[in-house]
């Protein structure tokens, strides 16, 4: 039985404005495969409050057998008010 691929997880908070971070994150999908790592993208509305993002987070990262790498994108004005993980 060969090893699985890494896998890396990307949560993209997602907003009418939130292109550049589209662009962004498709291509690190890009360079991923071209290196052999899986990636999962999860969108999430921008309409999120803080403390689901955050607890969203948390129980994810937990579950270390779903992801090996964890990328959590949203727009600068948007950036959480305090710093919790």
């Amino acid at each position: 039985m060969s090893p699985r691929s890494p896998i890396l997880t990307v949560i993209l908070v997602e907003s009418e404005e939130s292109i550049p971070s589209k662009i962004y994150v498709r291509n690190k999908l890009k360079t991923a495969k071209e290196i052999g790592i899986d990636v999962n993208v999860i969108e999430i509305p921008e309409t999120i409050q803080e403390d689901e993002l955050i607890d969203f987070i948390g129980a994810y990262n937990e579950r270390l057998y779903l992801t090996d790498g964890l990328i959590v994108q949203l727009l600068y004005q948007n950036i959480l008010t305090s710093i919790k993980f």
